[in-house]
This record gives structure tokens, sequence and C-alpha cells, in this order.
């Protein structure tokens, strides 16, 4: 980054909070309506308002780096399936749920259940959504941003602190969503959500650019690869169209996103984030009436069809670009490779800067490599005299393909020889206990564990996939039984014996998933390989990404002060207090949150993947939140219990039906959809047994303009048939 870009970087981050702050400064916090004026924004929000501020919420860091990630990888465009569901759903939630929320008056969307069912069910989803955008939203949206940012600097030569990162974005997004509340998040969203479109914009065209010229921008065109990881076979010189290269990419018809799920699965948790998740919803309750909300909406909606044109596909043209260093990205740490480049430059006369530390374990079982880099070390000491050497990990272990190696190895030898391998070591008594119990880990585990290779690393590599099929079908026969044949033998019953076998050996046998392309840097490559420094440009996109990433911080802070202060502290400890006491309790609120998440968020580096562990807790709360909206809504005559009773089961089902299925196998969209016609059974049962006296009536509580728009209504229609298009055309 240059100067130039350092300042754009720097005014575009300061315009955004001297505009949200400077349009919130006229809030009556301390009027009749103080809490309304804060926490939505007075409902006088426009449709542009609403329309931008709900994508800037939306996109974050994650889904920013994520869906690139996704493009390159094996989904390719099918994981636009999120954007392109997403428009019809807001344009439902706008004429189907919008007018319920806006005339009940509710200021949060668990509000809603107190007037369909009691207080309790009210309390038990607020507790909920609270646990979730705090234990997981939260601290996910935190900690994605400060990872894609150090990432990034670090690219540029500007290494960071990633707990400095978390402490600064969460401080940055407090500050205005403490001060302004929901207007000042809005009018910055304005801002930021317009950034991330035209920066998406930008790198979508560079993108082409160097696809069509990758000379031009320092791209070998014998390096570029098709879609499937093939060689595009281009000469040097040359130039690739992004359709010959990617025909296999832009079909939303693909495994990684199976056909099934369109059909209930994957509207769950989009119905449940659009619709009933008080982080998006708050924008659509600050309305300034039905029409400008349902406007707001169907923006978003259109908004939402061109997201996967300037996020996915340059994902998939980064790929084609940069397959070669996604490669060298997921070898973590130094590789053997690079040491025995280190080996060939001191054989040839010359003394590298670079000395190695190995993996103490690795190097036992592999005494040869381990001679050749302590003799390595030992010269490269010698010839550098006072010379300072950089030390680097050289840690086999977290190659992708370790895990296979150690399998095959282990597979070809006998444990009685490891074991001499560890006698000859040299280790004392507790490493060497320590070691062989290791040992006899990964003896146990290993002999039953089958190896997937990345279907593209295959395409490129069918040498090494035909090998790996190999080593997996030994693993099957060492393991398969014969199976016991009834005596009155028929084919009918051989085909039930056989396949009640190789179901019990998939009881047996673990599944690694082989990943030898880091997907997920394709934003980062994107944005420093191809993006020109000093202009400027660079620094409006970082300042782009940024943006996506404080105004999701600020959404989630403000959505879960409003929860915690109107449906807990206003119902159940301070009901009579003054409007301004609540919010002063939302200030303090989002202090004590941003806190939270800020000195949690570090802790996150332990898990694999940011979105595995957004995933295996959303599915416990938002089937069933949608499952007792759906039923409240129909059946008006059922006991008032049945929102507990539905908040309570899903999680039990959820959980059991995840529990159950095999890894690697199905799709958990699957069990989403299971659960929720469980969890809407069993609301039926209750309703049964359990009638109402009376229809629950939903009375008009608001003084906003309930009148429908038509244009909006118009426009919804046409972003659905163009929806539908989309899929007509890529299927």
């Amino acid at each position: 980054m240059g100067i130039v870009d350092i300042i754009v970087f720097v005014a575009f981050v300061a315009a955004v909070l001297f505009v949200g702050l400077y349009k919130s400064k006229g809030e009556e916090t301390h009027g009749e309506n103080g809490a309304e004026d804060y926490f939505l924004a007075g409902r006088g929000l426009t449709w542009w308002l609403i329309g931008f501020s709900l994508i800037a919420a939306n996109i974050s860091a994650e889904q920013f780096v994520g869906m690139s990630g996704q493009g390159a990888g094996n989904e390719m465009l099918s994981v636009a399936s999120w954007e392109w569901i997403a428009a019809i759903t807001l344009f439902v939630v706008a004429f189907a749920l919008l007018p319920y929320f806006l005339r009940s008056g509710i200021t949060t969307i668990p509000e809603f259940l107190e007037v369909r069912y009691n207080h309790w069910a009210r309390l038990l989803m607020t507790l909920s959504m609270i646990l979730i955008l705090i234990g997981v939203s939260l601290i996910g949206v935190i900690y994605a941003g400060a990872t894609t940012l150090t990432e990034l600097m670090e690219d540029f030569g500007y290494p960071l602190s990633l707990t400095g990162c978390c402490w600064a974005l969460g401080v940055m997004a407090a500050i205005y969503v403490a001060v302004g509340g929901l207007k000042a998040c809005a009018w910055a969203d304005l801002l930021q959500g317009s950034a991330l479109i035209v920066g998406g914009g930008v790198i979508t065209y560079f993108a082409f650019s160097a696809l069509g010229n990758p000379t031009g921008a320092d791209i070998a065109a014998d390096t570029i690869v098709t879609a499937t990881g093939a060689s595009a076979g281009l000469a040097q010189g040359g130039s690739a169209s992004f359709s010959a290269v990617n025909e296999s990419a832009m079909h939303m018809n693909n495994p990684a996103m199976p056909w099934g799920i369109l059909l209930l699965g994957i509207w769950i948790p989009n119905f449940y984030y659009w619709g009933l998740n008080q982080y998006i919803t708050q924008r659509i309750l600050g309305s300034g009436s039905l029409a400008e909300g349902q406007k707001g909406l169907v923006l978003a909606a259109g908004l939402k069809l061109v997201v996967p044109f300037v996020i996915v596909i340059p994902g998939i043209i980064a790929f084609n670009l940069f397959s070669g260093e996604m490669r060298q990205a997921a070898n973590k740490g130094t590789t053997l490779e690079q040491f025995e480049a280190c080996a060939t430059e001191l054989a040839q006369g010359q003394v590298p800067g670079q000395v190695f530390d190995l993996n103490a374990e690795w190097g036992v079982f592999n005494p040869d490599v381990k001679a050749k880099v302590d003799a390595y070390n030992k010269a490269v000491k010698a010839a550098s005299q006072n010379v300072e050497l950089e030390t680097l990990e050289l840690n086999p272990a977290k190659n992708p393909f370790y895990k296979y190696s150690r399998a095959v190895e282990l597979s070809a030898s006998s444990k009685e020889a490891q074991l001499a391998l560890i006698e000859n070591a040299g280790l004392d008594a507790e490493t060497k206990v320590a070691v062989i119990q290791s040992l006899e880990g990964e003896i146990e585990s290993l002999g039953k564990t089958i190896f997937i290779l990345d279907p593209k690393y295959t395409t490129a590599h069918p040498e090494k996939a035909l090998e790996v099929k190999e080593y997996n079908a030994t693993v099957y026969n060492k393991l398969l039984t014969t199976p016991k044949v009834p005596e009155a033998t028929t084919v009918a019953a051989l085909i039930v014996a056989e396949n009640e076998a190789l179901a019990e050996l998939g009881k047996q046998i673990d599944v690694v998933t082989i990943s030898p392309y880091k997907y997920d840097k394709a934003l980062a490559m994107l944005i420093t390989k191809l993006i020109p420094k000093n202009k400027g440009i660079l620094g409006f996109v970082i300042a782009a990404l940024m943006g996506a990433i404080i105004s999701s911080l600020a959404a989630v802070l403000n959505a879960a002060s409003t929860l915690l202060t109107m449906d807990v502290y206003q119902r159940y400890i301070n009901p009579d207090a003054k409007q301004f006491q609540y919010v002063t309790m939302g200030r303090i609120f989002i202090g004590v949150f941003v806190l939270l998440g800020c000195a949690l968020a570090p802790a996150l580096n332990k898990f694999d993947s940011i979105f595995e562990f957004i995933q295996s807790f959303q599915g416990y709360v938002s089937t069933g939140i949608l499952a007792v909206f759906i039923y409240g809504l129909i059946n008006r005559r059922s006991g008032p219990w049945a929102g507990v009773i539905g908040l309570i089961a899903n999680p039990i089902v959820y959980g059991i039906l995840e529990w159950r299925r095999p890894p690697h196998q199905g799709h958990f969209l699957y069990s989403m959809s299971y659960s929720l016609l469980i969890v809407l059974a069993i609301l039926c049962v209750y309703g049964l047994v359990h009638k109402a006296e009376k229809k629950v009536v939903f009375e008009s509580n608001t003084r906003l303009d309930m009148t429908t728009s038509k244009p909006a209504l118009i426009w919804g229609l046409v972003v659905c048939a163009a929806t539908v298009a989309l899929y007509v055309i890529f299927w």
C-alpha cells in the first residue's frame, strides 16, 4: 500500500464514522419516545436506507472471504443459491411477515411471541438469540474480520496483531452504535453498503482483465488452469476467456449444493435470517411506514441478485489464476521442499539465512531427514559466524497430505519397526512413553481411515488420485468381513446381507478429506496481486472490506443490546423506568458485549473453519424459531405453550439428527428440514389437545401508515422472475 491508498482508506473510515454520528445527533433520547428513537431510529427509516443497510449488515468478512473461497473451490457458482434464494425470501418477508410486525407495534421480534403465545416464549427466544448473537455471531464476525485484515496486511508487509485487530474493529463499531443507535448504523451502512458493491465490482473488473491478459498482470499464461483444475493449455503470452475455462463452474446443479436442499432446507435459514433475526429485522422494524419497509426489502432483494457476480465469480477466476499459490498457502508453516531448496543452495556454496527447527516427534520416525536437517543447521551456523539467522519451523505434519502419507507408512511397516525407531532416537523416558502412546493411537485410528482427495486436485494430479484410491481399497479389504448369508440363499438375501455388512463397515471407517488448496485465500490474492497500488483504488477496496466488517459488528451489537434492554430489562427488571434510562442501559450493554466479544474472539483460532463454528450452533435455534412463527400465524387457536414447546423441542430434535448423520455424508440443511417438519408435527399434536377459548387477534398498535406499496409489489415480482431466470440460465 502506498501513501495515496492509506489516505483514501483513512478518509473513508473517518467519513463513515462522521456521517453516522452526524445524522444521529438529532435523536431525542431524553424525550417521550427516547428508546424508540435510539433503538428503532424513531421509526423513520426510508426505503433506500433500509435496503443498503440490510446488505451492509449481511455481508461481512466471513461472507466476503468465504463466498469467494467457495467460488474458487468445489461449490463454484452453486454457492450463489444463498444469495438468490434470499432475494425471493426478502420479497416474501416484505408482504407476508412485515405487515404483522409493524401493525403490532413491536420493538423486537421475540415480542411478537408474547403477542401470539405468552411471555415465557418471548423470554426463551430472547435469551436464545442473545446467546447466539454474542456467543456465535459477534465473536465470529470479530475473529473473521481480524483474521482477514491481518492476513491481508501481512501480504503487504504490514504485520498486525490478531488481538489488536479484534479490539480495533470492536471498539470502532461500538463507538458509533453506542452514541447514535440504529440511525447511526443505517447512515453508516448506506456508505458501507454502496462501497461494498462498488469494491466488489472493482475486484471483478481487474480479475477479468488479468484472465484476458495474464502477461499484463505478471502471471505466466502456462500456469492458468480451468475450473476443474486441469491446465488451460495456454502458451506463454496467451490469454483465456472466462467461458472457455469455467464452463463447468457456471452451474447451480452441483453435488456441493444438492438440488434437494432447494425444496425446503435452504429456505429455513433464509427465512429465519431475513425475517426473524433481530440483527437484520431491526432495520425493517424502524421503517417509516409499511410501504417504506417493503420498498427497502425489495431493494435489498435486487442487490442480492448482484452480489454473486461481484464476489463469487471473482473467486472462480482467482482459482484460474492462482491455483499454484493456493496450494502453497495450504501448506501451513515451512515445507520440506523449502528445506531442500536451502540445502541445495548450501551445497552450491551459498549460505542461506535460515535454519530449521524440525518437529521432534516427526523426526523420530524419519531419522534420515532429521540427520540431514541437523547437519544443515550445523553447517549454516558455522558459516554464518555472528550473522543473525531466521529460524523456521519445519513440521511436515501440517502438510495436507501428512495423515495420508503417515497411514501409508504405517500400513507398509510393522509396529515393531516403528518401536525400534523410537528406541534408537535417544529420547528420555517421559518423552519415549508419550511418543509410544501417540504411535499406538495413530495405528488404531489411521488403520481404519480412508481419504477423499479434493476433486480439483484429482483432475490436476490423476496419478496421485489413483494412488489414494488404491490405498483406500486396501483399507476396505482389511476391514470388510464376509457377510453371513441365510441358509436359503437367494439373490435378494445376498444383496441385503452385503448391504448390512457395508453399512456396518461404514460405521467403523473414518473419513479424512485432503484439501491441498487454501481456497479462502482467493479474495486476498485478488486484492494483493491485481489491484493497482498507490492510486487510491487499493485503499478504497480495503476500506470497503473493513466497512463490511464494522457494519455487521454494529448490527449485532445494536440488536443484542435492544433485546436485553427491551425484552429483559424493561419487561422484567424496571418496567417503569424513564426512556433515557433504557437508552443508557442499551449503551452499557453494548460496552459489555464488545468487551466480551473482543476478549473471546482470538480463542477461535483453534477452529479449522469459522463457518463450521457458526453452523454448528445456528441450527439449534433458527429452525425452532421459524417453526413456532409458522405455526402461530397459521393456527391462532392452539394453547399458549406451543411457543415454548417448539423452542425447546427443536434443539433436541436437531441435535439427534446431526448426531446420527454420518461424517461427510448428507447435508446439514437436510437435518434442518426434518427438524422443522418434526417440530411442526409436535405443535400440531399439542394444538389438537390444547385449544384456546378464542382465536388470537393481532390488533393494530401503531401510528404508522400501513398502506401496501404497489410499486414494491411489482418490482418484487420482477426480482422473483429474475431469480427464476438465473436458475434456468445457469442450471
